[in-house]
């Protein structure tokens, strides 16, 4: 059956021009324009990362730079670690001054494939001299929201000496995890 939209004169005019309006459009949404709408999430992605070695690894941090992407431009949380040759992770310890981990911007780089570029002052103390490492980075742009998922994919570096660092910024690619 089809919903009728149409008025009478008599009752346009009791109704008035908003009631009428009204009234029309609330015949038109409800004929199949009544769907709920749910927009879902763009997952943020961890896009690049280059690390500038410690000069003194007992007292100078490593400098982890992290480009962090966001489609809707939210802040990001990032789950960080490094891995040894065993493949033991361990969570990366941050030094004073570094941006931190949590509630970091992509606003500044909404429309940028790389994403925004963040600062991590790795304290480098507990990695051996000498060993290669992976760094990995798990990005969540919802961490309070017990019913959405805002996890972005874990990605990884290449395995690099911690002593050389990674100079030039390399891609992070996906771990499956």
């Amino acid at each position: 059956m089809r919903p009728t939209t149409s008025l009478s004169r008599a009752r346009a005019a009791a109704l008035g021009a908003a009631g009428a309006l009204a009234l029309v459009t609330g015949a038109a949404l409800g004929s199949g324009c009544a769907a709920d709408i749910d927009i879902e999430n763009a997952r943020p992605r961890v896009t690049w990362v280059a690390v500038e070695p410690s000069a003194s690894p007992t007292s100078e941090p490593a400098r982890v730079t992290v480009w962090v992407a966001d489609l809707e431009g939210d802040s990001v949380d990032l789950a960080a670690e490094w891995v040894d040759d065993a493949g033991v992770a361990q969570p990366l310890a941050q030094r004073a001054g570094s941006y931190g981990l949590i509630g970091l911007t992509t606003r500044d780089a909404l429309f940028s494939d790389d994403g925004q570029p963040h600062l991590v002052l790795w304290d480098v103390s507990a990695v051996p001299s000498g060993a290669p490492v992976v760094l990995r980075f798990r990005p969540d742009d919802r961490p309070l929201d017990v019913d959405a998922d805002g996890r972005g994919p874990q990605v990884q570096s290449p395995p690099f000496d911690i002593d050389a660092g990674l100079p030039q910024a390399v891609a992070l690619v996906p771990t499956g995890g």
